[in-house]
């Protein structure tokens, strides 16, 4: 282990030592061997250096490499513009048709958000979605029950008589569109109270 020429420590030795892959019962020699000798001390103070310093290396080494990477790719997103390949267009072409990707809302006219109307004056209005769509109206009260609900043509429709609403009750509408296609749209929920 001790250098039999000049009675210091190997490099293998020390190596081994400095990787902690020395058996307990071998690192006592070396140990006692440090405590006396400040050759061995000196060389052991410069290897720790070296391989810290090499450690450091690697470390920026790393992150230099992935900070250049990460630039690379920021590069070519950036500066190189963006060819369609004929395949991938016809896909961006049939996501743009699929009815999930359209706009998920009609517009509710009438009776407003948190309007107060009277019963026998009630009348649903909403925008048309498409020439050949059909609507359902579904009214709910604040328990949450359906008071009324319609299948229709039409963009407006009027409450009949024989729909009873109390006016100690908040309700709630909203119209469902359904076109040929298959795509859905719906105006989001609006609530209402009415007066006698």
């Amino acid at each position: 282990m001790i250098k039999p020429a000049e009675g210091h420590i190997r490099e293998d030795v020390f190596a081994a030592y400095l990787d902690k892959s020395l058996p307990a019962a071998a690192r006592a020699p070396i140990d006692q061997h440090l405590a006396e000798c400040p050759v061995c001390r000196d060389e052991l103070v410069s290897l720790v250096k070296l391989a810290q310093s090499i450690a450091g290396a690697r470390r920026r080494l790393r992150l230099g490499g992935a900070v250049a990477a990460i630039a690379a790719v920021l590069l070519i997103a950036v500066v190189l513009p963006r060819q369609p390949s004929p395949s991938s267009e016809g896909a961006d072409a049939r996501l743009r048709e699929t009815p999930s990707i359209a706009p998920r809302r009609i517009v509710a006219v009438s009776p407003n958000d948190s309007a107060v109307v009277r019963v026998d004056s009630l009348r649903f209005v909403w925008h048309r979605e498409s020439s050949d769509a059909g609507y359902r109206l579904i009214v709910n009260d604040d328990a949450g029950s359906v008071a009324w609900t319609v299948d229709t043509a039409d963009t407006a429709v009027a409450l009949p008589d024989s729909v009873r609403l109390r006016s100690d009750r908040v309700y709630f509408w909203y119209v469902d569109a359904i076109g040929r296609e298959g795509t859905t749209r719906a105006t989001g929920l609006r609530q209402f109270r009415v007066v006698p």
